[in-house]
């Protein structure tokens, strides 16, 4: 009789089809027999679910009162509406209709009352049991707690994106943030990382922050982006922008975040030959189309809002160059290897990269890549123009960056997933 494979939950605070490492992890337990499901706080729609289901074998359960995430491929900017799952509307009343301190306070004990309390009873016996929990978010560990059993020999395992001690921190902190809120997030994830089984990384860095601050030990997994996943698209982004092939197109991948160097690259714009084209695929790029129409770049900018995980790279194909442009805000920053590199890799794109430690490590003596400093407007405008004059993006440029592309994708990633679950 043959044995039954495990079961394994993937949970994730994000709609699956915005999470795309929860997506691409869960669709590897899956390739390999398991019995995969994913458990999303926030709702994608059912279409998606249903080609998730049909297409990649994976199960997804959507958590009720979460509302899904509204930007999209039809928002040109990537914009974002204010978040509106209920815990939100009740915090965004609270700080409308309170003095500020209080409400720092009142929004505390909503947070705890709604992740300690609410979220345990309503949502956990909404989770499938399961052999293995693959938890995303520390702030869900409360809920996964309840499902952990001894009697079954249940193992969670904690899958940090980000070094969040550093992320959490803002230079606008309140004294309520800094000396209870802060410190009560951390207290959770120190919880979460005791009880994991194992702790699982994005890069090299970002372990090393952890190990140091928590005293533990993740594996590293990186994010590399897994090919085999890409839809087929007959229309890539010159046609969706109405570009012809003498446009200079270059490409920034990622949602706009702190560090997200979108100022430095307007500048450069600005002094670039009129020819070259910006597009930026990801979210939260509204106030990135206010300054663009501010400098006179509306005809040059282009904003493809989010597109779904697996659209990406076969969009960003038709681009001449790609840049990964951060800039290292903080330690979290520092170290970090953000999807939009993966993605880029695989789309065989020339890149222009800041110095950061990770980066540097894992592209090695890779060619047809630049290093800039993202904020220095006249270095980055040296590398976009010597590009352009180089035409840089030719047979070679993508023989080589196919190189790159084998040497980091998914199907090396994995096998450290595989030996960490069988």
């Amino acid at each position: 009789m043959s044995k039954t494979p495990k079961r394994i939950v993937s949970i994730t605070p994000l709609p699956l089809e915005r999470d795309s490492r929860t997506l691409k992890i869960a669709v590897s337990f899956a390739r390999w027999g398991y019995v995969s499901t994913v458990v999303e706080n926030r709702p994608s729609s059912p279409a998606v679910i249903a080609n998730f289901e049909a297409t990649h074998g994976i199960r997804v359960v959507t958590l009720p009162g979460g509302k899904p995430v509204n930007a999209g491929p039809t928002d040109v900017t990537g914009r974002v509406t204010n978040r509106s799952d209920s815990f939100s509307i009740l915090r965004q009343k609270l700080f409308t209709l309170l003095p500020p301190r209080i409400s720092e306070v009142a929004h505390y004990i909503l947070f705890r009352a709604v992740y300690e309390v609410i979220r345990p009873i309503c949502h956990a016996k909404l989770i499938p049991n399961a052999d293995i929990f693959y938890l995303h978010e520390y702030r869900l560990f409360p809920m996964v707690r309840k499902k952990l059993s001894p009697r079954r020999d249940t193992k969670l395992i904690y899958d940090a994106h980000d070094y969040y001690p550093a992320v959490e921190e803002c230079d606008n902190d309140s004294y309520f943030q800094e000396k209870f809120f802060r410190p009560y997030l951390e207290s959770l994830e120190r919880q979460c990382i005791r009880r994991a089984s194992q702790v699982v990384t994005v890069g090299e860095s970002v372990r090393n922050l952890i190990s140091e601050h928590f005293n533990c030990c993740p594996m590293v997994i990186r994010n590399c982006h897994d090919d085999r996943m890409d839809t087929k698209t007959d229309q890539g982004l010159r046609k969706r922008l109405k570009l012809d092939e003498s446009i200079f197109l270059v490409v920034a991948i990622g949602n706009r975040k702190p560090g997200f160097a979108v100022e430095t690259i307007l500048n450069a714009l600005v002094q670039l030959d009129p020819n070259v084209h910006m597009v930026f695929i990801g979210r939260y790029h509204e106030q990135s189309a206010e300054r663009a129409d501010e400098k006179g770049l509306s005809t040059r900018v282009h904003f493809t809002g989010g597109l779904h995980p697996n659209d990406i790279v076969p969009n960003a194909k038709e681009c001449d160059l790609a840049l990964v442009p951060y800039i290292p805000v903080t330690s979290n920053v520092s170290g970090i290897l953000p999807n939009g590199f993966f993605q880029s890799v695989s789309a065989h794109i020339p890149l222009v990269l800041p110095r950061l430690v990770d980066l540097e490590t894992v592209v090695g003596t890779a060619k047809h890549v630049k290093w800039v400093d993202f904020a220095d407007v006249n270095a980055l405008i040296e590398a976009v123009g010597s590009s352009k004059r180089e035409a840089y993006r030719n047979e070679k440029s993508q023989n080589d960056m196919q190189n790159l592309s084998d040497r980091l994708a998914w199907q090396n990633e994995e096998k450290k997933l595989l030996n960490l679950v069988k």
